[in-house]
């Protein structure tokens, strides 16, 4: 995770820790001239130094979201190692700040108001752009509280004197009116999504299970182990439970959607130049590999590995990269003009292995589907009709599939916008609209 965080930003770190070191030797000399206590307060500024410049001021994408998403499950952040390092970090600034001020009312309200300004900044502030999460917020805030706790035994362990209720009154009001009018100014420009969960947690043997037969299935029993410690689950933004099941280790890169598992996609090389890591079919290589051949030797893998592409209705090769990367090869269904969910994609490589795996489940025949009640221009129409500016987008409903919600297949059709007058509509940001085919409802979240 801090190589995630920090990688690349070696001169910001380096120019973070001299900041620190030279704002808290100044303060030191500062109060040491008053004949003050120094050492405490000084430690206090190098921490909350630090602590702001990797909430605030650590390079982020220039761009603030504008959006904040709060996490139903308090208890999730307490599950993950960026939760407990979240909490951590503020253990300091609570146990510095307390024993730097000795006013307990100034700190609680520091403690709490704090992150939550902090959240609402890399939300709304585009110097400060980062993702804003309520998980955060509270375990910062928690974090900040064990430091007070601490502090206070310490003090009375110490016989230090805090300031009275009555004399810190003034200064924590002060602080409480500037949170306030903090949180007031940020909150109106921020839209918060409810989630049910929010941070990447370490894979349950569940989801471990579930990952390996998916393996097994696609290579062979005990192609890889799948070590929890590698495997994690990354939830899906919204309150649906859903999210995204990654595992690599020196020979795959895979992912899978979770709870439903109907998605699975394996990785094995990216490179134009073939190498062991991707996965062999029939032991030997096939130089200056043509678009007949690559589908012979899919279709050999396929039928061995996935035996329900016998039912496909369409099988077609297409050169990856203009025949760089191999050739990409798809098994799809369709009955009645309904795409079935069962497909299966395998990319092969220029010597005849498998680089990339992209298998999709479901049926690949229904005995009873509800049959579709509106065309496309009506289904496209439902979509004009929900959006505030449809004038300035082209609408396309090319594709009719069977999709699953709530455990139930219907037909849906995948309505996909593009703004007007972009010079490539392939490349243009494109947003998936879902309507079902026989209800003629609009769902704007994607299927299982």
């Amino acid at each position: 995770m801090f190589q995630a965080i920090f990688q690349g930003k070696g001169q910001w770190i380096a120019l973070l820790a001299f900041t620190s070191v030279a704002l808290a030797v100044s303060s030191f000399l500062w109060l040491k001239k008053r004949q003050r206590p120094a050492l405490v307060p000084s430690a206090f500024v190098a921490c909350l130094v630090v602590i702001l410049g990797v909430t605030l001021f650590l390079p982020g994408s220039g761009s603030a979201s504008r959006e904040c998403t709060l996490n139903h499950q308090l208890a999730e952040p307490f599950r993950t190692t960026q939760g407990l390092l979240n909490g951590l970090m503020t253990v300091p600034l609570g146990f510095l700040g307390l024993l730097a001020s000795r006013r307990r009312l100034l700190t609680l309200a520091a403690v709490i108001a704090g992150p939550c300004l902090v959240e609402l900044a890399q939300a709304s502030v585009d110097a400060f752009s980062r993702l804003c999460d309520s998980s955060d917020a509270e375990m910062n805030i928690l974090g900040g509280l064990v430091g007070m706790t601490l502090a206070w035994f310490t003090a009375r362990a110490r016989g230090m004197e805090l300031r009275s209720y009555a004399d810190e009154r003034t200064p924590a009001l002060v602080a409480v009116a500037l949170g306030v009018v903090g949180v007031g100014l940020a909150v109106p420009g921020t839209a918060f999504t409810a989630v049910d969960a929010t941070s990447i947690q370490a894979g349950s043997g569940k989801q471990a299970t579930a990952m390996r037969r998916a393996l097994d299935e696609a290579f062979g029993a005990g192609y890889t182990s799948i070590a929890e410690s590698k495997l994690q689950y990354a939830p899906s933004m919204g309150a649906g439970g859903r999210g995204t099941l990654h595992f690599s280790d020196d020979k795959v890169d895979a992912e899978m959607a979770w709870p439903s598992k109907l998605s699975f996609t394996a990785s094995l090389e990216y490179s134009d130049t073939p190498t062991d890591r991707s996965f062999p079919i029939d032991g030997k290589e096939h130089p200056r590999l043509t678009g007949a051949q690559a589908k012979k030797l899919a279709t050999q893998y396929a039928r061995a590995h996935y035996p329900w592409v016998r039912d496909a209705t369409s099988v077609t090769a297409t050169p990856v990269a203009d025949g760089r990367l191999g050739w990409l090869v798809s098994w799809r269904t369709v009955e009645d003009r309904i795409l079935m969910p069962a497909m299966l994609d395998v990319q092969i490589n220029t010597v005849g292995r498998i680089s990339q795996l992209h298998v999709t489940r479901g049926p690949s025949h229904f005995d009873h589907l509800p049959p579709p009640k509106i065309d496309r221009s009506r289904a496209i129409e439902t979509v004009r009709k929900s959006l505030p500016h449809p004038e300035s987008l082209d609408f396309r409903a090319n594709v009719l599939k069977a999709t699953r919600r709530d455990g139930q297949w219907n037909p849906e059709y995948i309505v996909q916008t593009v703004v007007k007058g972009a010079v490539n509509a392939e490349d243009a940001d494109s947003t998936d609209y879902y309507v079902d085919a026989h209800t003629g409802r609009l769902h704007e979240e994607p299927p299982e």
